[in-house]
């Protein structure tokens, strides 16, 4: 991993505006003056764009299936661009991590099932210390340093040669969180209840990719994630993951010189 680092573009990227963009919905479900006009588009576009999609599974394997061609596709990357635009202005005043999950699960009220509903307020404080985690890295970078995240994220970040298998699996893992988010905001503003089986596997989605996510955020520098609820062994070692990765390249590059 000689030319990645915790902050390079590519993996820092992938999401940051749809951290700004979910924290948008609460004032589109309020129809609050406060939220930007572009944020709020962009917002109802996701939601219509992603969300969605998700509400129309069958199954857990079409559900696996849709939020694998999402996550793959170039839509959620492209949205992910323009939120971060429009929202670099605007970063310093985000409502807080607790307050945005606290929100989603009042909304969630009647739409969830008691099941699920439950989960989702057993696994608040892992949304919350995520959302928490991206903002700390949103205010670390000047406009610049966004443009270039929102540049470089792209899905070619999930299979570039240079990002280990773990690190992508854990960012790909953050993406099918946030998309859940999304169909869950779907729910919200059809004001749809959801069924049994999609609202709990939705729910196990979301917090699946949220866990997943932060064993690499928690690695970043600047973020902070309680070792209570982010074990020291449960974290990515960066250091050792870049080792094996560039030993793996070498062997690799040895095998096909050894071919010729």
């Amino acid at each position: 991993m000689a030319s990645v680092t915790p902050m390079s573009p590519s993996l820092i990227g992938p999401d940051l505006g749809l951290l700004a963009l979910i924290r948008g919905l609460g004032g589109l479900l309020r129809r609050s003056p406060a939220a930007t006009v572009k944020l709020a588009y962009l917002a109802q576009y996701a939601v219509d764009e992603i969300g969605s999609v998700l509400l129309a599974a069958s199954s857990d394997d079409d559900l696996d299936e849709r939020l694998d061609a999402i996550v793959t596709g170039r839509k959620i990357f492209h949205i992910n661009a323009l939120s971060l635009s429009a929202w670099d202005s605007n970063r310093q005043a985000a409502a807080s991590s607790e307050s945005t999950v606290v929100e989603f699960q009042n909304e969630l009220l009647g739409l969830l099932p008691a099941t699920a509903l439950e989960r989702f307020r057993t696994g608040h404080t892992l949304l919350a210390c995520r959302f928490q985690a991206q903002q700390d890295i949103v205010r670390s970078l000047d406009s610049e340093q966004l443009r270039h995240a929102a540049e470089y994220a792209a899905p070619s970040c999930l299979t570039s040669p240079e990002i280990p298998a773990e690190i992508a699996q854990a960012l790909a893992d953050g993406l099918r969180c946030d998309a859940c988010l999304l169909a869950l905001a779907c729910s919200m503003l059809q004001g749809r209840k959801l069924t049994e089986w999609l609202g709990n596997a939705l729910v196990a989605q979301l917090l699946g990719g949220a866990r997943s996510h932060l064993r690499f955020l928690a690695a970043v520098p600047g973020t902070t994630v309680p070792l209570a609820l982010l074990p020291a062994a449960d974290r990515l070692d960066l250091d050792a993951l870049a080792e094996r990765h560039a030993l793996a390249e070498h062997r690799l590059a040895t095998l096909r010189r050894n071919k010729t």
